[in-house]
């Protein structure tokens, strides 16, 4: 099933690479490389499910992960990282998870989908 996906990443050849296999499973994406450019993106249409890095200039994915849960509160909220770790997603809401950098594109497309079996601590 297709989703409206925001992809917030700020290193671009990962961002349009990310993009690139998203947009080929048939999802729509938006992407953003700043969480102000992303928070001009969700407007009033909201996304299915946000792919947030947690490492980022300025605020971090996790700050904008709360804020998304209020301004979108049905979105699955996926949170990507290499640096940090998310022992308990589910405190950004029911519908988040967390995964490890370097991606397994398996485990990515499986969260987009909705499959609980995608989540890592």
């Amino acid at each position: 099933m297709s989703k409206h996906i925001l992809l917030l990443e700020d290193d671009l050849q990962s961002r349009e690479g990310l993009k690139k296999i998203l947009e080929g499973h048939g999802h729509r994406v938006v992407t953003a490389g700043t969480v102000e450019e992303a928070s001009a993106i969700t407007g009033a249409d909201g996304v299915d499910v946000a792919i947030l890095d947690l490492h980022l200039p300025g605020l971090p994915g996790d700050q904008f992960a709360t804020y998304l849960r209020m301004r979108c509160p049905r979105a699955r909220i996926i949170l990507i990282s290499g640096e940090y770790r998310v022992l308990d997603p589910e405190r950004f809401g029911p519908e988040t998870v967390f995964l490890p950098k370097p991606l397994q594109m398996d485990e990515l497309l499986a969260a987009v989908a909705g499959s609980d079996a995608s989540a890592v601590a």
